[in-house]
């Protein structure tokens, strides 16, 4: 077998010789762990195979169930809904027409807001971004 060292400087050799412990014991721990790995598995198959093959006793079923906490039942209240209920507002000046659209987004100097099409009418997306990003 030919010398794996022939042609390697002094520094390489000594690095070459100082590394190699470490990479013999990173070896045999990755062989180490693959059998521990390998054998965990094994018993973990077989635990699981005891498990489902194990006797269990039988559940009697004229044993009464206790009411969970967790939950129960509520009987009909007429006034849930009023104790439920938000209190929508409607402002004024949320509504405009058309008109008034265009004469807003041009005081804002934002294009043009509204497409009609086909009996559909739609809304320019950058006419009503509150925070606008305008190409020039």
């Amino acid at each position: 077998m030919a010398d794996p060292t022939i042609g390697l400087g002094s520094v390489a050799q000594a690095r070459r010789t100082a590394a190699l412990p470490g990479l013999l014991a990173a070896v045999r721990w990755r062989r180490r762990r693959r059998r521990l790995l390998r054998a965990a598995a094994g018993l973990l198959l077989a635990a699981a195979a005891v498990g489902v093959a194990w006797p269990r006793p039988p559940v009697d079923p004229g044993q009464p169930v206790a009411p969970s906490p967790a939950w129960r039942v509520v009987a009909t209240d007429p006034t849930v809904l009023a104790r439920c209920s938000a209190v929508t507002v409607v402002r004024p000046e949320w509504w405009i027409d058309d008109d008034g659209l265009q004469r807003l987004l041009r005081e804002d100097d934002r294009p043009d807001g509204l497409v009609r099409t086909g009996g559909r009418v739609l809304v320019n997306r950058a006419a009503v971004d509150p925070f606008p990003v305008l190409q020039p």
